[in-house]
């Protein structure tokens, strides 16, 4: 004898459990999506501070360099900082305590800055 819907009750076993099952399946699909976008929003905000890192040392050297401009040719050398170049040595005084003169300073800021 049909039910109150027209469908046999003995005919619509079983649907109840395939819809939980693809509920389930739509869940966690999702949670997988959401793990997903949470590591890239962790990824690029490592990245952001990076980035936001390099800039204020950029700005830290380029200021270092407009306040000596008597001395800019030199804050270049060649291969510094490179897997060929190598390491400033020490300088010969620290010019944030002492007097230095132009290429003093230059090499003092270089050394200080890497």
């Amino acid at each position: 004898m049909p039910g109150p819907t027209g469908l046999n009750p003995g005919a619509v076993r079983g649907a109840g459990l395939i819809e939980v099952a693809i509920s389930l399946l739509l869940i966690s699909v999702g949670s997988l999506g959401l793990a997903g976008l949470q590591l890239s929003a962790k990824r690029m905000g490592y990245e952001a501070v990076q980035r936001s890192a390099a800039a204020t040392m950029a700005v830290d050297l380029l200021e270092r360099m407009r306040a000596n401009r008597g001395a800019l040719a030199s804050y270049r050398i060649v291969g510094l900082g490179t897997a060929a170049g190598g390491r400033l040595p020490d300088p010969l005084s620290a010019c944030d305590l002492n007097a230095c003169s132009p290429t003093e300073r230059a090499f003092f800021d270089l050394w200080e800055w890497e």
